[in-house]
């Protein structure tokens, strides 16, 4: 069970970083969670921040890096 949902969470961060048109409960819904409240838990426990402010992150890191 956490094998899985592992892998779901990280597919679920590389969506976030690499899709902007996915929003998140697009991809909580994709990838089976069995609510969005559920999902944003689980991922913030996972990775220390929730969806938004871990897309929010990266969409930063992008545009420093493109400077």
């Amino acid at each position: 069970h956490y094998f899985i949902q592992n892998i779901k969470l990280k597919t679920a961060a590389k969506m976030l970083r690499e899709n902007e048109e996915y929003n998140i409960s697009d991809i909580s819904f994709q990838l089976g969670f069995s609510s969005l409240n559920y999902f944003g838990k689980s991922f913030k426990e996972y990775f220390g921040m929730s969806p938004t402010a871990y897309r929010k992150f990266h969409q930063e890191q992008k545009e420093n890096h493109s400077i």
